[in-house]
């Protein structure tokens, strides 16, 4: 948020932007970009907010993989079964 002892100060220093925050202004940003790339003087900007989104996307993927495996290691043999079991029920219906 703009704070007035804070408006020349970085922005994205905020504890409450996530990566998952700082990826989809990253996605709009290069939407916005490639949209205003009629002459092509974006290209290098471009190129390198796309590298950077993958870096992101990559981070992120990792992270919910941990999650998971912790997750899945908290739950006992039974709980993954019935989870299963409720899952294939719902689906098949």
């Amino acid at each position: 948020m703009i704070q007035p002892d804070h408006l020349f100060g970085n922005f994205f220093d905020d504890k409450n932007i996530t990566d998952r925050r700082a990826r989809r202004f990253a996605i709009d940003a290069l939407a916005h970009l490639t949209a205003a790339n009629g002459s092509n003087q974006y290209d290098s900007i471009i190129a390198d907010l796309t590298a950077k989104i993958g870096a992101i996307d990559g981070s992120l993927d990792q992270m919910l993989i941990d999650i998971a495996q912790q997750k899945g290691a908290t739950y006992s043999v039974d709980q993954i079964m019935e989870a299963f079991l409720e899952e294939v029920s719902y689906k098949r219906a």
